[in-house]
């Protein structure tokens, strides 16, 4: 049975998850729009694309802020990527902008020409695979999704983002997938697990990357419940509230046949925190301890 919390990960994929990139870009991508009148002057005496970037971003985030009209306001930031287009037509960075912001704004067929656009510049291009991706999966296509998000890992391995993508949309479509994948659901568990924990290692601070890598034991077959302690130990590290990866360390060790070490592990949890999901580990402890004892007492007879 799925973990409710990583179950719940994955039911909200497209909300969360696949949309996280596009948001990112769309934020760090709308800089390179040269906005049309009053920046389009400025932008150009920029002596680079860094700096016209940086300048367009503050006046995008300034008009973003004071814009009482959406439609004025989306024809703004449009008219800012048709310049910036213009003055950088083999920018694969300002298609990336444009489509996803165009993507996030429901136009989406002109959406798919720029993806398209950017991909015949720059076909391995991350950013690109990973926008392109969302996009297949919105509209159902698990086959194309998933392979965009293979072909962002591949293309930047150092990205913990688009690990941590592919390992929910391996282990979310894993019985769609076997070709893609080469194997079953063994196969897929291997993957995501993998993935999860290149995410994690990549930026160990994240809550998100650590909690997604130990919450994937919890599904995956055979168990591995000592990596999975090993993981939980880690969200434990980096959390706010230690107490909370202290009972799934716990609930790990009940389900590898190890109440001496559960109860050990709640007792380090101040009286108050998490009393009704500690009493519940408790008493499933306790029982484990008693079918021990019941058949050491068997074997002693």
């Amino acid at each position: 049975m799925l973990h409710s919390q990583y179950h719940t990960d994955l039911q909200i994929m497209h909300g969360y998850l696949i949309s996280q990139p596009i948001r990112a870009i769309t934020r760090r991508l709308l800089a390179v729009a040269a906005l049309c009148v009053p920046l389009g002057s400025m932008a150009a005496d920029a002596p680079d694309l860094e700096a016209k970037q940086l300048a367009a971003l503050r006046m995008v985030e300034a008009m973003a802020l004071t814009a009482g009209d959406r439609e004025q306001a989306l024809e703004v930031v449009d008219s800012a990527y048709q310049q910036a287009l213009r003055d950088f037509p083999e920018s694969v960075e300002i298609l990336n902008g444009y489509g996803s912001w165009l993507w996030e704004v429901e136009r989406r067929d002109e959406a798919w020409v720029v993806f398209s656009r950017a991909e015949k510049l720059d076909p391995t291009n991350a950013a690109t695979a990973a926008l392109q991706a969302n996009a297949y999966l919105f509209l159902g296509d698990v086959g194309n999704g998933v392979r965009k998000l293979k072909l962002a890992v591949e293309s930047a391995p150092d990205e913990p983002l688009h690990h941590f993508n592919y390992a929910v949309a391996v282990f979310l479509f894993r019985h769609e997938i076997h070709e893609i994948i080469g194997g079953g659901e063994e196969k897929a568990f291997d993957l995501a697990v993998k993935h999860h924990r290149i995410a994690s290692e990549l930026d160990p601070a994240n809550l998100r990357y650590a909690t997604g890598y130990a919450e994937a034991f919890y599904t995956i077959e055979p168990p591995r419940w000592e990596e999975a302690v090993k993981a939980w130990m880690h969200v434990r590290e980096v959390s706010l509230d230690p107490h909370f990866a202290t009972t799934h360390i716990a609930r790990v060790h009940l389900r590898n046949g190890q109440p001496e070490k559960a109860l050990a592990e709640l007792q380090t949890i101040p009286d108050g925190k998490f009393s009704s999901l500690k009493g519940r580990l408790r008493e499933m402890a306790g029982e484990q301890l008693d079918k021990t004892n019941e058949k050491r007492g068997v074997l002693a007879d």
